[in-house]
């Protein structure tokens, strides 16, 4: 296979990441060592140019752009200068950084030029953080596996103020056309070209497929509960697991903090913690339900579980709140 200068890059830096963050070159003299291989690798997906399909644009951001320049908004990104060349002035809220509000509102004439990231931006619909922490559930690392995951990166170039009304800036899903359909929509942010009733149809046929097939393999498993439980029960004994049916709802908790969570509650129908997606370590946990409870229970504060056996995945299991508002699963 043809060599990618690009993937070979991204699969050294998630080899320094699983590394403790730093990447070593154990081969040379001199021992060259690359550090805080994350930061590294963020900056560099925000910096990967992607087809032309998976950028989209606000309507709010179009109507702006159209005042200022007859180029297209799709050749410009971050630090690039913006020329005004349309006739007429308009104002535009400039914002510095991360800051929250403009720090001023300014009159464009045409010949007047911006940075044009100082008012509007390219927001990533799937977060870089996931697509990092997905790429590090990897066992293995090749150039079509890489690739995979990069393709469900896709950018919408919004106002910088319609960024900062965006409430849900993490724990996203990782199906940009989710993030639209209800992030987005949740701050306003109306995408140009951007069929909202066949995209909002095609994801409930899809979640409809995706409970029928698990409702399936519910059933299919069901002869092997009992053993599960059994195997549960001696687990208990020595305090490596839970054994136990919960019900997971789709609200969020009063004590879960910034984290995207959801109240679980036990057999007997009390709540007695959430259920949220690990993030640390070992990166082979990533992405994956885990428990936290508000008191020790059964002697846990935190429990990466497994449901029969197998790890649930967080993604997986928020989709099917949305789509049933609950679902209840045996915890090993």
């Amino acid at each position: 296979m043809e060599k990618n200068k690009v993937y070979d890059i991204i699969i050294n830096l998630l080899i320094g990441i699983k590394n403790g963050g730093v990447l070593r070159e154990e081969n040379d003299a001199k021992q060259t060592v690359l550090q805080d291989c994350r930061y590294l690798l963020n900056q560099i997906i925000r910096q990967l140019k992607l087809p032309r399909d998976h950028y989209f644009v606000s309507q709010k951001a179009r109507e702006l752009w159209n005042k200022i320049s007859t180029d297209s908004i799709f050749n410009y990104t971050y630090r690039d200068k913006v020329v005004k060349n349309v006739d007429g002035e308009v104002f535009v809220d400039k914002y510095r950084g991360g800051e929250g509000a403009p720090h001023k509102s300014e009159q464009l004439r045409r010949g007047n030029s911006f940075i044009y990231r100082d008012v509007f931006t390219d927001e990533h619909a799937v977060t870089v953080k996931n697509i990092i922490d997905e790429l590090l559930l990897l066992t293995e690392y090749n150039y079509d596996s890489i690739e995979k995951i990069l393709d469900k990166l896709y950018v919408c170039k919004m106002l910088k103020s319609e960024d900062r009304a965006i409430a849900n800036k993490k724990n996203r899903s990782t199906d940009y056309r989710e993030v639209i359909v209800f992030d987005y929509k949740d701050a306003g942010i109306s995408v140009e070209g951007f069929d909202y009733k066949a995209v909002l149809e095609a994801l409930i046929r899809e979640k409809k497929t995706l409970i029928e097939e698990l409702e399936k393999e519910k059933k299919a498993s069901a002869p092997t509960i009992a053993t599960s439980l059994k195997d549960s029960i001696s687990r208990n004994a020595s305090g490596d697991g839970i054994g136990e049916t919960f019900k997971f709802i789709n609200s969020k908790p009063s004590r879960s903090g910034n984290r995207e969570a959801y109240r679980a509650f036990n057999a007997v129908g009390e709540e007695v913690g959430f259920v949220f997606a690990t993030y640390d370590k070992p990166v082979t946990s990533i992405g994956y339900a885990e428990l936290q409870f508000y008191s020790r229970y059964k002697g846990k504060i935190c429990h990466r579980f497994t449901t029969n056996g197998s790890k649930l995945s967080f993604d997986v299991l928020r989709d099917i709140l949305k789509a049933k508002g609950e679902y209840t699963c045996y915890i090993d």
